[in-house]
């Protein structure tokens, strides 16, 4: 009985756990994040098209959210998911606007119940990195990840590739974050946009006062 509960106990850190996720990084080298804007994550994700078809795209959604929370939250920053196009008044804040090309959803239940036969979970996203207030395009990277049969049952699946991701993405504000001092020196007062949606950031038409 003893025996059975440790393997239970194993089998179940493992499915938590899964092997790493490797990323594969393209785009612009080192961003230049505006100081006032690396205290605050505001994340948006849509798709292709195509992506956001797919039967899992509301799951895959919410998987998101939560990882992202995770690993904004542990690196010390304020983080809010935009659920639709509306943004949040207008306020210093790094937009990460993410755009999924392509993905397959396979949790790690799944890939140790069911073993290899279930297939390989990847993920490719592009993003830009905005400042939430003017629009402004800072740069932008591709992230791709894919799981592979090698790495067997536990090789990491869709929750770990997303979390793998997510830290790559705060990790490129964290790199440039700033003290509070340096922030409350640089913040700019802005007008209230309540109306404002992503793709007027896009478009560069939001105005700061």
């Amino acid at each position: 009985m003893i025996k059975s509960f440790n393997i239970v106990s194993v089998v179940m850190a493992l499915i938590l756990t899964g092997c790493a996720s490797t990323v594969t990084t393209s785009g612009n080298a080192g961003l230049k994040l505006p100081a006032a804007d690396t205290h605050k994550l505001v994340m948006a994700i849509k798709g292709n098209g195509e992506t956001s078809a797919n039967t899992d795209w509301q799951q895959f959604r919410v998987e998101w959210n939560k990882q992202m929370a995770g690993v904004a939250t542990i690196n010390g920053l304020d983080y809010r998911y935009l659920a639709d196009d509306t943004l949040p008044g207008m306020e210093n804040a790094t937009l990460v606007a993410i755009t999924v090309n392509d993905y397959r959803y396979i949790t790690a239940t799944s890939r140790v119940l069911v073993g290899v036969m279930t297939g390989n979970a990847w993920l490719d996203v592009d993003v830009e990195y905005r400042d939430l207030s003017s629009g402004t395009v800072v740069g932008k990277r591709n992230y791709q990840t894919k799981s592979t049969a090698w790495q067997g049952a536990f090789s990491a699946m869709t929750e770990k590739q997303i979390e793998s991701v997510c830290t790559e993405i705060v990790g490129e504000i964290v790199k440039n974050k700033a003290p509070f001092s340096t922030v409350s020196n640089e913040t700019v007062h802005k007008a209230e946009s309540p109306t404002a949606t992503l793709a007027d950031t896009a478009s560069g038409s939001v105005v700061r006062n």
